[in-house]
C-alpha cells in the first residue's frame, strides 16, 4: 500500500521565494519520515490575481502498511525566528548595548561613557563624558537658606543640615539634594537632634552621622548627636555614654566599620587633644589612645586614605 505526502508551496507569479520564508508539509505518514523523493514536483497557477495555488500531489513510498496517521511537520528552522530578533535590539545595532537597547556612550546621557552611568539634570553627555562647569541648583524643595550648616554626599544625595537662619536662629532641618533629577526632599524633623550651629558631619554609606556643634544662644557647646537613615527618612540617637566631650570643629571620617572623632576646640578656644571611635552597629563609644598623639589638634587639615588618618597642621594654645 502506498501512501502520498502532500507538499503545499505558495508561490507569487513571477517571484522568487523570500529568504526565511518556510514552506509547510502535511502527509500521511505512518510513524516516521519516507525517503527523500526525487520525483518531487509542482504545477502553480497563475497567482497574480491573489488566489491560492493548486497543489501537486506526490506518491512516496512507505515501509509498512499498518497504522496510518496525519502528522504535521513543519519545516521552518528554529533559526528563522531567531532572524526576526536581529532587527531589533542589540543584534543590529551598529553602536553599543545598553541594557537590551541600542544606544550611543559618546552622546547618551543615560549611558555616558558606560552603561548605567547617568549625566545630572541639565548635563549633557559629550564624548563619553558629563558636561562640567557650573549650573544652578532648584530652589523648590529646597532647605531655608543658613550659614554654618554641615553638608555631606552620601552616594547620590547631598545632605545639608543644622546651622543658623536669616534670623540668626538655630536650626535644626535640613534637605538632600539628588542631581540626577534635580529635586530635594526635606530631611525627617522626628527624632533629629537639638539645633545648632557648626554640627560634625560625616557620611556613612547611605546613612549621615550628625554630633556636637555650638548653641550660640546659651553660649554653649552641644553634646550629643543622632544618625539619619536617608532610605527611611528617619533618625536614631547616638549613645551619650562614654561619649568624647563636646567640641567644635574636629575632625571627623568614616572608617568603614566606625566613626573616628579627633580633635577640635573647646569653648574657650583651648585646643582638644582628645578623641574616640564610634560603633554605630552596637551604638557604643571607644576612647582614643592620646599617647604620641600630635600636639596642635584644633584646625587641622586632614586626610583619610581608607586605612590611615593624617593629620598636618593646625593651631595650640591659645587662639
Amino acid at each position: 500500500m502506498r501512501h502520498r505526502a502532500l507538499v503545499l508551496a505558495l508561490l507569487l507569479a513571477g517571484a522568487p521565494l523570500a529568504a526565511g520564508c518556510s514552506i509547510l508539509v502535511a502527509g500521511e505518514l505512518d510513524g516516521k519520515s519516507s525517503p527523500g523523493s526525487e520525483d518531487a514536483g509542482a504545477d502553480a497557477v497563475d497567482g497574480a490575481d491573489g488566489d491560492a495555488v493548486d497543489a501537486d500531489v506526490i506518491d512516496a513510498p512507505s515501509e509498512t502498511e499498518d497504522a496510518e496517521a496525519d502528522v504535521p511537520v513543519e519545516a521552518s528552522d528554529a533559526s528563522d525566528e531567531g532572524d526576526a530578533g536581529d532587527a531589533t535590539g542589540c543584534q543590529a545595532c551598529p553602536l553599543d548595548c545598553c541594557q537590551g537597547e541600542c544606544t550611543n556612550l559618546l552622546t547618551d546621557s543615560q549611558n555616558c561613557g558606560t552603561c548605567g552611568n547617568v549625566c545630572p539634570a541639565g548635563r549633557a553627555c559629550v564624548s563619553g563624558g558629563c558636561a562640567g562647569g557650573f549650573r544652578s541648583m532648584s530652589e523648590a524643595g529646597a532647605p531655608e537658606p543658613r550659614l554654618r550648616a554641615c553638608a555631606v554626599w552620601t552616594g547620590s544625595e547631598l545632605f545639608v543640615w543644622g546651622g543658623v537662619g536669616n534670623q540668626g536662629d538655630l536650626l535644626n532641618s535640613g534637605g538632600a539634594y539628588d542631581p540626577l533629577s534635580d529635586t530635594w526632599r526635606t530631611v525627617g524633623a522626628i527624632g533629629a537632634p537639638a539645633v545648632r550651629e557648626e554640627p560634625s558631619c560625616v557620611a556613612m554609606g547611605d546613612d549621615v552621622f550628625v554630633w556636637g556643634g555650638v548653641d550660640i544662644a546659651s553660649n554653649t557647646l552641644v553634646q550629643g548627636g543622632a544618625i539619619w537613615s536617608s532610605k527611611d527618612n528617619s533618625w536614631r540617637t547616638v549613645s551619650e555614654t562614654d561619649a568624647p566631650v563636646p567640641r567644635r570643629w574636629p575632625t571627623v571620617v568614616w572608617t568603614g566599620e566606625k566613626v573616628l572623632l579627633w580633635g577640635g576646640e573647646k569653648l574657650d578656644a583651648a585646643n582638644e587633644k582628645s578623641g574616640a571611635l564610634y560603633d554605630p552597629v552596637h551604638d557604643t563609644w571607644q576612647a582614643m589612645s592620646t599617647t604620641s598623639s600630635p600636639d596642635k589638634g584644633k584646625r587641622l587639615a586632614f586626610a583619610w586614605t581608607g586605612t590611615l588618618l593624617y593629620v598636618f597642621g593646625g593651631r595650640d594654645n591659645p587662639g
